[in-house]
């Protein structure tokens, strides 16, 4: 595996343009994961706590 470096260091250093755009570009993807991931986990932590406080009565129908 370390024999292929010199040729991946080469070609990483060569063109640094697409470099830092790849770069830039798993690192916005990553960013974008992690921030819908919290907000997800958010929405579910709230409506398990405004499920917990809820009181849900059920009755027949024509009971009244």
């Amino acid at each position: 595996m370390f024999r292929f470096l010199p040729y991946v260091m080469r070609s990483i250093l060569r063109n640094k343009v697409r470099t830092t755009l790849t770069v830039l570009g798993l690192t916005v993807a990553v960013g974008i994961y992690c921030f819908l991931t919290s907000i997800e986990t958010s929405m579910e932590t709230t409506i398990d706590r405004a499920a917990q406080s809820s009181l849900l009565v059920v009755t027949q129908k024509d009971q009244w």
